[in-house]
């Protein structure tokens, strides 16, 4: 486990070179104002404890973080959109009231009140199980996903991801009339576009 956290950067960077940027979803409606809009699904306890889990998968540098890339915010949306597998999602879900329950038996404390050193060791143990270890995997996607999408969804805040991962963003990005939400609508009244213009 010590050397896959020494190597955890460079294993990520690897991943997104090699196209995990390529299974992004399209995905939720563009903000207007700088504030996130408010969490649907996630209840605060579980956005703490999605915040450890993921900053111990991804440790803070000095240029990026979790909280810049907004990924427990963007993991919130994918529970909500109605489009995503609602098979992923019902998994994504359990694995935290696993890691809580997991975390209770063990501990006997909520896994957002135990220590770094001891939050750290549980999700090595949780690493072994198979459901921890798929679980695990897939919040790793979501945080490299977090990493690579447009800032017009208010997440990977001024394009820090970009920046860390070196990435050249494609052309044209993402405007309020191509965002996901309004494609969505495009679909729903079946409206075809002829020129690009119309965008």
């Amino acid at each position: 486990m010590e050397n896959f956290r020494e190597n955890r950067r460079e294993f990520i960077k690897k991943m997104t070179a090699l196209g995990v940027f390529s299974q992004l979803p399209l995905w939720y409606s563009c903000q207007d104002g700088k504030e996130p809009l408010p969490f649907k699904v996630l209840t605060r306890k579980q956005q703490n404890l999605l915040a450890d889990v993921m900053g111990i998968l991804f440790p803070d540098s000095d240029t990026i973080n979790i909280e810049l890339a907004n990924t427990v915010y963007y993991l919130d949306f994918i529970l909500s959109d109605t489009n995503y597998d609602p098979d992923e999602k019902d998994y994504l879900l359990e694995g935290i009231g696993k890691t809580e329950a997991f975390s209770l038996k063990i501990a006997n404390q909520s896994f957002v009140d135990l220590s770094a050193e001891k939050q750290q060791k549980l999700i090595d143990h949780i690493a072994q199980k198979n459901w921890g270890s798929y679980w695990l995997s897939r919040l790793l996607t979501v945080i490299f996903e977090s990493l690579l999408l447009d800032p017009i969804y208010n997440i990977n805040t001024d394009g820090s991801g970009w920046q860390w991962l070196q990435h050249l963003p494609g052309v044209p990005r993402p405007s309020e009339a191509n965002s996901y939400a309004n494609l969505l609508k495009r679909k729903q009244v079946s409206q075809v576009i002829t020129e690009v213009s119309s965008l």
